[in-house]
């Protein structure tokens, strides 16, 4: 009866699959302990019919059904997976938990599930920026799986990718580098050259080394992922908008501004065909593109693309929402170069607040608006509440990357100049020798601003 209800299930004959499921189990339900084995069975095939046609809560009646005559690893596994689609992560992470518990007292032998789970778990938190529970987690599963598969295993590539997603975040990025660079040579041995899998191990590693500012590795990748991604979805497909939008950021960072806008400009018009003109997807590009009429003086066009950026992130997310954080700091940084001092210093305390909630006190996206705080009270005269600030930014970059990383060199030019108007001149001199070093020795030293530090040291030297 069980058999012939799963038939006409797979056939999408419903009415006739639930009446015979309800024939089985109104059968079992007179002797519920002989038929303890079969229940858990016919109340999943019950609750995935009404999945299938929607009916969510009798759905999940018959899921905790399941679980409540016989809690084993499967049933509880139903059950979160159904609660996940309805976005019910609280409830599914307490599952996940109780399952690895069911795991290491009855299934230790089971590596499979128990990687698995510890996976989705981790997944969870990771999204909710538990990282360090999540990378116990991420390591116990890559442990189980390198354990028991081959090193050349899809499982393996998965938790070494999302190894690298939670260090990118944790800002380890060194850490993260390693991680990712094997799980792409995984797939590039287990897949023909223009796999979509490749494509996005090659973004990823881009994405990282951008943060690296190894700039000159960066542009290939992206290169190689956009052909593979143009070849499995077209042009005019959302990874390739995401790519364009990745090489803009590159063109920005390498002064190729006019690169940089048409790439956005691209990756605009294909969003809009896909998504929509309020995605929030669009604001993202619509900042990156504010970013690149701000470097170009075109102001008024880069404050009516953070406006319009800012618009769509508030209707998509309220006004409080971390999402609008880089959209404030880039509006900030606009108002600066405009002088528009206490319009700068009111966004970039809106983005601090963001940026100190989600991320903590020591990330460098605290200190980007630590230093924006730090050069609006310096240009205000408020000189000991600027050094305090600019000090701290610095702090947070030497924790994050090192002494001597290039970062480092735009807060010491900060730092300098209010030490040389607050008549401190031997300070001021050696803090910029140090960022002239930290530049000079640089994987991709700037000579412009070489220089620009060189003529700042001669004009206090000569005063």
């Amino acid at each position: 009866m069980t058999y012939l209800g799963a038939l006409y299930a797979k056939q999408k004959k419903y009415q006739k699959a639930e009446l015979l499921y309800r024939k089985a189990l109104a059968i079992t339900e007179t002797n519920p302990k002989s038929y303890t084995y079969i229940i858990p069975e016919i109340s999943t095939a019950m609750a995935n019919l009404f999945c299938e046609t929607n009916r969510h809560e009798e759905a999940e009646l018959y899921y905790r059904r399941a679980v409540e005559v016989k809690e084993n690893v499967y049933t509880l596994k139903n059950l979160v997976d159904f609660l996940k689609t309805l976005n019910r992560i609280q409830e599914a992470e307490s599952l996940y938990r109780r399952i690895l518990e069911v795991i290491d007292s009855d299934m230790k032998d089971d590596y499979s599930i128990n990687a698995n789970t510890s996976n989705e778990l981790a997944n969870i938190l990771y999204q909710r920026n538990d990282f360090n529970e999540a990378e116990i987690l991420y390591q116990r599963a890559l442990a189980l799986y390198e354990q028991n598969e081959r090193s050349d295993n899809a499982n393996i590539a998965t938790i070494l990718t999302n190894l690298a997603n939670l260090y990118h975040s944790m800002n380890r990025l060194k850490k993260a580098e390693p991680f990712i660079r094997r799980a792409l040579k995984i797939y590039e041995n287990m897949y023909e050259k223009f796999h979509p899998k490749i494509a996005d191990s090659l973004n990823q590693l881009g994405l990282l080394l951008v943060e690296l500012y190894r700039y000159q590795e960066v542009e290939p990748l992206y290169q190689r992922a956009l052909s593979i991604y143009e070849y499995n979805y077209g042009s005019d497909d959302s990874t390739v908008a995401k790519i364009f939008c990745n090489l803009a950021t590159l063109y920005s960072y390498t002064n190729r501004q006019e690169e940089a806008e048409e790439f956005y400009r691209r990756a605009i018009i294909i969003d809009e065909k896909i998504l929509g003109s309020t995605h929030p997807d669009i604001a993202i590009i619509l900042s990156g593109l504010g970013v690149q009429l701000q470097e170009r003086q075109e102001y008024q066009k880069a404050e009516e693309s953070y406006n319009r950026a800012l618009d769509i992130f508030e209707t998509n997310y309220g006004e409080n929402h971390v999402t609008i954080a880089s959209v404030l700091f880039n509006l900030a940084s606009l108002h600066f170069k405009t002088e528009r001092y206490q319009d700068a210093e009111r966004l970039y305390s809106r983005a601090l607040t963001f940026y100190e909630a989600t991320y903590g006190s020591d990330h460098p996206m605290v200190g980007k608006a630590l230093t924006g705080l730090a050069r609006v009270s310096k240009n205000l005269k408020r000189y000991r509440e600027a050094e305090d600030l600019v000090q701290r930014a610095i702090n947070i970059f030497e924790k994050n990357y090192g002494n001597d990383h290039f970062s480092l060199c735009s807060r010491l030019i900060t730092l300098s100049e209010i030490l040389h108007e607050t008549n401190r001149t031997e300070a001021a001199i050696s803090t910029l020798e140090r960022a002239l070093k930290i530049n000079e020795r640089s994987n991709i030293p700037d000579k412009q601003l070489i220089e620009k530090i060189r003529k700042k040291l001669d004009k206090i030297k000569n005063n």
